[in-house]
């Protein structure tokens, strides 16, 4: 087995991200903060006129509740302190340290308004006229890309039917890649490059054999090494097909996505049997296999890469 057989294993591990189309119910008793999930939205230095907004969260609930005060607009933290009692709250807050990160501290007992003092946007859920909402936050920032924490509060309002919820981020200026949060950008051509790559090797292993003209030099280890190349193709290329998806729905498929993980699963079990079969001291094999250690290190690699997947 040659070196350049070998470094192609590494690439097995790729990372899997999503972008943010989040579902749930919200618990049913009257005081509860309940975090749901963060996004990174783009940021605008010279916004030009109406192209001031960085980002969306689009809110969706349903349900019935009862508030305890008068419903309000989205209002800043500001403006939202000492107006919090009764009311059931989707609160946002950007990374920056007086917002999420001081919020987070003392997250379990602070009190709503201590809460909405840290938030940069506070959203009151009013479900008690109409058994649907449906809001827009538009997220502004001029200096850098920022991750956005979302959460709901309860102040006391009582839940009468369960709330269920929808939030959907998006970064409106980055076209067809909107869906996807700042930290997951280009995972399509990241994917598709990767299989290209997986293809080539397997391809030049293949053309190398046959340039040799003997079934010896192609051991049964070599070929089991093609498998999990192609295993890895084929899972990068799911990939790819399910981020192709989720730029239109923001949901992305997830069925072509199992199919993706389990061919990734095939393929490092195949590099597992590798290095067993290695280990045993290359007993399949016909012809010798030089560099050992750095086939071990490599095997050892990829196995530690997935195990932190």
């Amino acid at each position: 087995m040659t070196r350049a057989g070998v470094w192609p294993m590494l690439l097995v591990w790729l990372p899997i991200a999503q972008g943010l189309v989040v579902r749930g119910e919200l618990p049913t008793t009257k005081n509860f903060a309940m975090f749901v999930d963060k996004f990174c939205y783009d940021y605008r230095a010279n916004p030009s006129k109406g192209k001031e907004i960085a980002g969306l969260l689009e809110l969706t609930v349903t349900g019935r509740t009862f508030l305890g005060g008068k419903a309000d607009e989205i209002r800043t933290a500001e403006n939202m302190v000492d107006h919090t009692a009764g009311k059931l709250l989707l609160m946002l807050f950007d990374d920056e340290d007086d917002r999420w990160k001081k919020a987070r501290r003392s997250w379990d007992h602070s009190t709503c308004d201590e809460k909405a003092r840290h938030a940069n946007h506070v959203l009151v859920v009013d479900l008690s006229s109409e058994a649907k909402q449906t809001s827009t936050v538009k997220v502004n920032q001029h200096i850098r890309d920022r991750f956005w924490y979302f959460a709901f509060v309860n102040c006391g309002a009582t839940i009468r039917e369960v709330v269920r919820y929808k939030l959907h981020a998006t970064n409106p200026h980055l076209g067809f890649q909107q869906e996807f949060g700042i930290d997951h950008l280009n995972l399509i051509t990241i994917h598709v490059a990767f299989a290209a790559f997986f293809v080539g090797t397997a391809l030049g292993n293949q053309f190398l054999v046959k340039k040799h003209h003997s079934q010896s030099y192609d051991s049964a280890l070599l070929r089991l090494l093609r498998f999990a190349i192609s295993s890895s193709a084929v899972s990068s290329l799911l990939l790819a097909a399910h981020y192709w998806a989720f730029k239109m729905n923001g949901a992305g498929d997830e069925r072509v996505r199992f199919m993706a993980m389990l061919s990734a699963a095939v393929s490092r079990a195949t590099l597992i049997l590798i290095g067993l079969l290695i280990a045993k001291g290359w007993s399949i094999s016909t012809t010798l296999l030089d560099d050992r250690h750095i086939v071990f290190g490599v095997l050892a690699a990829v196995v530690t890469l997935s195990a932190l997947c």
